[in-house]
């Protein structure tokens, strides 16, 4: 059962992708630094208001709770999932702690 009402419009998902991750030819990349950066330009307020509309009016606690990175990365799957948008993840350790990694594939925008 998804939380998601509506599939979020992918051109809008990638443009706020822009904003903040890693932009290859083939994917965006969202890891540690991109949700660093969401926090620190505090894009993650325009984020939870545009997810509004989108998201089921009892699953609206999922947008309005503290946000950590485990918290957004589950948001990410689940706009990837209803909008049928292919991703992979990879898990980077680094002393003796880890961290995974997204790659959110693109078609040619």
């Amino acid at each position: 059962m998804s939380h998601i009402e509506s599939p979020v419009p992918t051109v809008v998902f990638f443009s706020f992708l822009d904003m903040i991750c890693l932009r290859t030819n083939k994917y965006y990349l969202f890891n540690d630094n991109a949700y660093k950066k969401l926090m620190y330009e505090d894009t993650l307020a325009q984020f939870r208001e545009f997810m509004r509309d989108y998201y089921k009016p009892e699953k609206l606690h999922l947008l309005e709770r503290e946000m950590t990175y485990k918290r957004f990365t589950a948001l990410l799957r689940q706009i990837c999932k209803s909008s049928i948008i292919r991703f992979d993840t990879k898990t980077k350790h680094a002393n003796s702690q880890y961290c995974i990694e997204y790659f959110i594939y693109h078609d040619e925008l």
